[in-house]
């Protein structure tokens, strides 16, 4: 919009924009609309879950009074509540528009446009809209189309919850909504409780009392009694500071105590005497534990009272940077605060500055706010989200030293990151600008946030480098280009989404690995006393074995106050009278560390937290050490998983934070890799299976947040065989599912491509360690379905390591299972042949593999095109089911395996991405060969709708993949299946196409239908055609569309028009064996039919039934020879007299040089028109002098004695065959019957007559066009609807506008199917 041209504008009122195009002006109206239009339409995949639940409660709602307003009432709660709003103005979603009044005035009517479509109704009050009303009638199916998509609602699953992309709910909600429902309780109840007197007069008094309204009003009332708040209220004292008792009262207690240790909290500035004075009351510094509150009060009231100050009106910036949750003051002391106040210094007290607070800072002030009712000490309040943006209020000179900080931070050189959203832990994704700086980040919210009606600002996060423990790429995540930052010690892990988010992560590496230790002043200690007691532990345990006999003995004594602290058994763990340090100190803190464990268990996340933390501070023996007497803790995970432990975490916060270091412990530290592994995952993987899952969820995302091939990765994946059992390998398949289903979010043409292709990798690769070599078999057999079904999806994509690992996965099932089995004498030789085949070069290349030689390393190998690799696909599938076929213990459990895979391969076929679509429906087609039921075949069929309305010649392979699961799955369809009849159409519509991508595909599809027909008996009773046609009658509507774009009617002549456009196959090299086959069953099933209604006559001499003629014209090219034309006399049913050595020579290999024309059975012209039409194509594509020529010739040469007048008719689409014939073809045969058809030809008087002294015969020919015989031929055909008879069929070029109109009819035909 911003780039309209100058002069045009997108109002349509001639009073507004006099001078304008009007009709420009509609046409960039519309186009802008569209595009609007076109993005509210895409953006139903992402449409939250949540909206979609209040509108299908609307819909529902409204559907049971107003059935026909069902999609208005939706389109007034989205569109005019939140869409057309957002257009409007787009400030409301922090979109920045230009405040340009054209664009303004564009957004107004586009809003009006997309409001009307959503109220589905016409312009009609202002004149100069209507024009837009057929743009209206033209978008309302798309809108209504989205209204009833938004309407569908599927509960998300609990581990993919949707974003909240708002505020979230805490306590001071409660305590707004409790107070709003206090003082409106009479108004409320009146309402509600006057809502259920108006029930219908048919309710009984019960149900009356009982009304929805009742019950809504006994609900709030209950609420209101539970919840009762107790009034913070404060009441403001009219005392000044002389007459205020409490206050004289804390003035007089406190006046001889020392307030050094809380002037660091309260500092004034240095200002000018004639400006109001101005403090700095650092909030962040303020520890409440420790804190005398009452001690800081009296410092303030004391400083500003000071002389200096006392006859001043003062400020006060109330500095919140870096906010933590220890500074908070509880509300109750500030309440006192607020009424011990004097009113004289309250008078004084001019203006509040908030600077630059964090989320949590901001949660504080607005719960602040709405306790004590928006009660104010100051007259005025600012906020602020940096330390230049304050001092811009202050016009002379003032000095703040407190904040001298801020000043060096604020003054860092850093690089500023825009355009990077964070996701917090409410799910919530908020755009930020993140700057990298020298010593910290600085990360400002775009939106500011509410505390108030009238009071709003940004959230500022100052995380120092130095808290930062690392920062790495993620794809575990909701979005694409995440990345995360973890905090050190139990501080949260963030997250973030960005485009450039690869230029993030290397400037904040950058940056910590280049800064330099600024002391930030926040007051840091233990936030609870067991952290004290888990490093006083750690410190004796990994002291007690130096070499220094006075520290061994310290940390002795240091352990004793531990255990006599934690009233350890009663007693410390030696008399404290008779010191005695063991020699060999590892056993003695093993054990004590194993009782403490069990003693106190409360203790094990610290203490894991102290551990790992000064890991890397202590030399490789005592880090042994750490680990020994470390593992013992880890069996108390448990507790904190357990809800019916007194250690359970609802949040699990912690839990996961400490599993990351262990992981974190695991990955940094390779030296002492093996000790790590078994003690610390051994003894996890002897955990319960709740803490379990969510340590393997942890474990997951550890390596994808490394990638595929990256040392972290494969580190994680080393873990992972600690913890090999069968819950683990379900975690990760079912891990792995999920990802797979998100595939469908943003799909992609191939899995590489996907964004969620490095997790999909990386467990694979995870799978392949979890699955090797099981104990026995019985623990491979549970997940073979699961593990077919993975590499099926995945086999021969991507990097190597992920096409090996997935050839490893079945080569790992066939190794466990032969193992298993080979300490008896069961091992199965078919088992041993697989493991061969799969070594060999062919099976190598199903998963995307090459091997040079047999010491070489694996190259990738994908296959040179389309076919090629669907056809892989297909061979793949089938090895799996060999695969399944030869380890299956029994028939039952196959059946199992099989029902399994099949579910999984259905829900996996009917997703949007083609990556993962085109596979399922290769294997798909490969299991469901029996019981398969029109309720499937339907799925398919929408499916390959919406498969062929996004069609692309450059990409054909989810169309064919479609194709064959059909075609392999029609033959398994019930009897009477109303889909047989109508697949055979769509075969026919998608061979008319003249898509050589399809045709084989859509061959097939046609055999197998005509079959099953044929096998079924359905043409027992009217024939081949007619029971066709019946079945075609649904569809006329789109099918006869392509008939009249081909010229070709199935009415008129059924055989003539398959033949004619299956025979273009013939020609190609690739598609004469598929044309053949299909020409050979058209023709054995239409013999079979014709025999069941005695349409041909078995007496000797008897000509082929007329049904057949076309089939039998279209394979003469095909059976030149005497061998191939006794098949084909043969198959047609005819007589042996046919087959005597007079028509047919006694060698197979000797050519035939005529068909008797008796064979034929032409008894009218309109049979000889056909034959010659088609005739005619055929020639187009013939060598010209060769067996099929002189065949063809022969045929029109008997013809032209038989009916003349049907040459003459069609002579002039012969003369170019006849020209081409007569100037290359050497056999006197061919050359003889093309002579008589010329002859027969020019003996026509009406062609005579136009021959105007001609010097040869053949011009006299080219001279006749000109009077209109052509149309002649296309008048003949025409009559009966057979005009393109004579066309000679070839396959169409890609993206040509033709095959494009054709492919859009198909999916409408395929619509009308389904319908």
């Amino acid at each position: 919009m911003t780039s309209l041209p100058p002069g045009h504008g997108y109002d349509l009122d001639p009073a507004k924009a006099p001078n304008q195009d009007f009709l420009q002006n509609q046409k960039d109206l519309e186009f802008v609309a569209s595009s609007f239009l076109e993005i509210i339409a895409a953006s139903v995949p992402a449409f939250p879950s949540m909206f979609r639940e209040i509108c299908a409660h609307i819909g529902q709602a409204v559907n049971k009074v107003w059935p026909e307003a069902k999609f208005s009432a939706l389109g007034a709660f989205i569109f005019l509540r939140f869409i057309s709003p957002a257009i409007v103005n787009p400030a409301l979603v922090d979109v920045d528009a230009p405040s340009d009044p054209i664009m303004r005035r564009g957004l107004m009517n586009i809003a009006k446009i997309v409001q009307n479509l959503a109220n589905n109704i016409f312009f009609g009050k202002e004149a100069h809209m209507l024009p837009l009303n057929d743009f209206l009638s033209a978008n309302i199916v798309n809108v209504t189309r989205f209204l009833s998509e938004i309407n569908k609602y599927t509960p998300p699953q609990e581990e993919e919850q949707d974003e909240w992309l708002d505020t979230a709910y805490d306590d001071t909600d409660t305590i707004v909504l409790h107070r709003f429902f206090d003082k409106h309780a009479d108004k409320v109840g009146k309402e509600l409780l006057s809502a259920a007197s108006k029930a219908s007069e048919t309710e009984t008094d019960e149900e009356k009392a009982t009304g929805t309204g009742k019950r809504s009003w006994n609900a709030i009332c209950n609420a209101l009694v539970e919840t009762t708040q107790v009034s913070l209220i404060p009441n403001m004292s009219p005392f000044t500071s002389s007459e205020h008792p409490e206050y004289l009262d804390l003035m007089s207690r406190f006046s001889h105590r020392d307030t050094s240790p809380v002037h660091h909290l309260f500092v004034p500035a240095v200002t000018p005497q004639d400006q109001p004075a101005v403090f700095v009351l650092s909030l962040a510094k303020v520890q409440v534990e420790i804190l005398d509150l009452e001690l800081l009060l009296f410092y303030i009231f004391k400083t500003i009272s000071a002389p200096l100050y006392e006859k001043r009106n003062f400020e006060v910036i109330f500095d919140w940077t870096g906010f933590p949750p220890s500074a908070q003051i509880p509300m109750h002391w500030l309440k006192f605060v607020y009424e011990i106040l004097p009113s004289n210094i309250r008078a004084r007290f001019r203006t509040s500055r908030t600077l630059i607070p964090n989320a949590m800072a901001l949660r504080y002030m607005r719960r602040l706010y709405n306790l004590t009712n928006g009660a104010s000490m100051a007259s005025s309040h600012t906020l602020h989200t940096s330390l230049v943006e304050l001092l811009r209020c202050y016009s002379g000179d003032i000095s703040l030293p407190s904040l001298s900080y801020v000043a060096e931070q604020e003054s860092e050189p850093g690089d500023d990151f825009d355009e990077i959203f964070m996701r917090n832990n409410h799910s919530m994704r908020v755009p930020v600008i993140l700057r990298v700086a020298q010593s910290h980040l600085r990360i400002t919210t775009m939106k500011a946030t509410a505390i108030s009606n009238s009071m709003s600002c940004r959230a500022t996060e100052i995380i120092p480098l130095a808290d930062i423990s690392d920062i790495y790429n993620v794809a575990t995540g909701h979005d694409a280009n995440e990345f995360i930052i973890r905090k050190i010690r139990h501080g949260t892990t963030l997250y973030f989404t960005s485009s450039t988010r690869d230029s993030v992560v290397k400037a904040i590496r950058s940056a910590k690995g280049s800064m330099r230790n600024v002391q930030i002043p926040v007051f840091e200690r233990f936030s609870r006393l067991s952290n004290v007691i888990a490093t006083l532990l750690h410190i004796g345990m990994v002291n007690i074995g130096s070499d220094n006999e006075e520290l061994r003995v310290a940390s002795y004594d240091l352990l004793c106050s531990v255990c006599t602290y934690l009233d350890f058994e009663g007693k410390p763990v030696v008399p404290t009278k008779s010191i005695f340090v063991p020699g060999r100190a590892g056993p003695f803190v093993i054990q004590l560390s194993e009782k403490l464990a069990s003693f106190s268990p409360q203790l094990t996340l610290d203490f894991i937290a102290e551990v790992a933390a000064g890991m890397e501070k202590t030399s490789v023996s005592q880090r042994i050490a750490c680990l020994q007497y470390l593992s013992p803790w880890i069996k108390n995970l448990s507790h904190f998983t357990n809800p019916t432990d007194h250690l359970y975490e609802q949040s699990g916060a912690k839990f996961r934070d400490c599993v990351r270091i262990l992981i974190d412990l695991t990955l940094a530290d390779q030296e002492i890799h093996a000790v790590v592994q078994k003690c610390i995952w051994t003894e996890v993987g002897k955990l319960d299976s709740e803490s379990v899952n969510t340590i393997l969820d942890e474990l997951m995302r550890a390596a994808v947040d490394g990638g595929i091939g990256s040392q972290r990765c494969e580190l994680v994946a080393d873990t992972m065989a600690s913890l090999t059992s069968i819950n683990v390998r379900g975690r990760i398949g079912s891990r792995l599912r999920k990802v797979m289903g998100k595939t469908s979010s943003k799909p992609s043409k191939s899995l590489p491509e996907n964004v969620h292709w490095n997790e999909i990798a990386c467990l694979t690769r995870l799978c392949l360690v979890a699955n090797y070599l099981p104990k026995n078999a019985a623990h491979v057999h549970l997940f073979i379905a699961e593990g077919a079904h993975y590499v099926s999806l995945v086999a021969g994509t991507g990097q190597i390591l992920v096409r090996t690992s997935v050839y490893g996965l079945v080569v790992n099932v066939l190794h466990s299972i032969y193992i298993s089995k080979s300490t008896s004498d069961s091992v199965s030789p078919e088992i041993q042949a697989l493991l061969e085949d799969c070594a060999s070069p062919e099976v190598l290349k199903l998963f995307g593999l090459a091997r040079p030689t047999s010491t070489s390393d694996y190259v990738a190998y994908d296959p040179p095109n389309d076919k090629q690799q669907l056809d892989s696909l297909e061979k793949l599938g089938n090895l799996l089911v060999r695969m399944m076929n030869c380890i299956s213990p029994s028939q039952a459990l196959l059946n199992v395996w099989r029902a399994r895979w099949m579910s999984l391969v259905t829900s996996s076929a009917f997703q949007t991405c083609p990556a993962i679509q085109t596979r399922a429906f290769i294997t798909l087609g490969i299991l469901a060969t029996s019981d398969v039921d029109d309720d499937l075949l339907y799925q398919m069929l929408v499916a390959f709708k919406t498969a062929l309305e996004d069609y692309d010649d450059s990409d054909t392979t989810a169309v064919v993949s479609m194709l064959r699961c059909i075609c392999k799955v029609a033959p398994s369809l019930p009897p009477k299946s109303r889909y047989l009849p109508q697949l055979f159409w769509l075969a026919v519509a998608l061979i008319q196409s003249s898509n050589v991508a399809v045709y084989i595909e859509a061959i097939q599809l046609m055999r197998a239908t005509l079959d099953t027909m044929a096998q079924q008996g359905a043409f027992k009773e009217r024939g081949v055609a007619p029971t066709l046609l019946d079945g075609r009658q649904h569809l006329e509507e789109f099918a006869c569309q392509i008939d009249q774009i081909l010229g070709l009617s199935f009415d008129s002549s059924f055989s003539f028009s398959l033949s004619a456009v299956i025979f273009k196959g013939v020609r190609h090299q690739n598609l004469k064996e598929y044309a053949e086959g299909a020409l050979r069953s058209l023709l054995r099933v239409t013999v079979q039919s014709c025999s069941d209604h005695s349409h041909t006559e078995d007496s000797a001499g008897s000509p082929i039934c007329a049904d057949l003629l076309g089939f039998f014209i279209a394979l003469l090219p095909l059976s030149t020879t005497s061998g191939a034309f006794r098949k084909l006399l043969q198959e047609a049913n005819m007589d042996v007299s046919w087959m005597s050595e007079e028509i047919i020579p006694v060698e197979d290999d000797d050519l035939i040089s005529r068909v008797p024309f008796a064979l034929l059975g032409i008894t009218d012209g309109a049979s000889a028109l056909y034959v010659t039409s088609f005739i005619s194509a055929i020639l187009t594509t013939a060598q010209g002098d060769d067996t099929e020529t002189e065949i063809l010739f022969t045929i029109l040469s008997d013809i032209a004695n038989g009916y003349p007048e049907v040459i003459s008719t069609t002579f002039e689409s012969l003369q170019d065959q006849i020209k081409d014939t007569f100037a290359t073809a050497s056999n006197p045969n061919t050359l003889s019957a093309v002579s008589n058809v010329f002859r027969v030809a020019m003996q026509d008087s009406r062609r005579t007559i136009n021959v105007r002294g001609s010097t040869s015969t053949l011009s006299t020919v080219e001279e006749a066009n000109g009077y209109g015989l052509v149309r002649s031929h296309y008048n003949a055909l025409d009559e009966l609807g057979m005009q393109g008879l004579t066309n000679g069929y070839q396959f169409m070029a890609a993206g040509r506008p033709q095959s494009i109109t054709i492919t859009q009819w198909i999916a409408q035909l395929v619509m009308k199917i389904i319908e």
